[in-house]
């Protein structure tokens, strides 16, 4: 279940029915038992603008000017290269990319 904290205005999620809701409002203690976190995927990557290697990590120039690099690791889950931090979900990679840029990541779902 994904917790109110890890999640902000523009994410996306699944509805219970497989749905893509893009989230418009939360607040501590919203009910999320309907939503759940949409899995990071090779596709989800490329539809973000990612490009994937033969080994396939991704990576994306961003508006900043600096790469973000994320590793595939041995559990099948994207790891951020420079903190070390996994990237299991799509609304972690919105978070962290609004993190480092400070602008929404543009998605084609």
């Amino acid at each position: 279940m994904i917790k109110p904290e890890d999640l902000r205005i523009g994410n996306y999620v699944f509805d219970n029915l497989g749905g893509i809701l893009k989230i418009k409002g939360i607040s501590t203690d919203s009910d999320l038992s309907h939503i759940r976190p949409i899995p990071l995927t090779e596709k989800i990557l490329l539809d973000c603008g990612f490009y994937i290697d033969e080994s396939k990590n991704a990576s994306i120039m961003l508006p900043n000017n600096e790469v973000l690099i994320l590793e595939l690791n041995d559990k099948g889950i994207y790891t951020d290269y420079a903190y070390g931090t996994e990237i299991e979900y799509l609304h972690n990679l919105q978070n962290l990319h609004k993190e480092l840029t400070k602008t929404e990541l543009i998605i084609k779902l």
